[in-house]
């Protein structure tokens, strides 16, 4: 535990700031992070999104998850969801 205080105190450093942005997955290794730096400091926790988390039960556990850390996450599309679209071709687009 000494080890990520000290990483998170340089990057605190580096950065002058407390915020700090964490690709959360909702997989362990999020769980792992967010629980290893909740205290330390101010956590934005985003994640990418592909067409096919429109499940119920995905959203279902995105809101526990959100519950959990106490702050949304935000969500943001995936990078090659606009290559998925023919965002270069425009292919798929009206």
């Amino acid at each position: 535990m000494e080890e990520v205080k000290r990483i998170v105190s340089e990057i605190k450093n580096i950065s002058g700031s407390n915020k700090v942005l964490l690709s959360f997955s909702t997989g362990k290794d999020s769980w792992a992070v967010w629980s290893a730096i909740k205290d330390l400091c101010d956590i934005y926790p985003f994640m990418y999104y592909a067409p096919i988390d429109d499940l119920e039960y995905y959203q279902e556990y995105l809101a526990y998850c959100e519950r959990k850390i106490g702050r949304r996450i935000v969500r943001l599309p995936a990078p090659n969801v606009y290559e998925t679209l023919g965002a270069k071709a425009l292919v798929y687009q009206p």
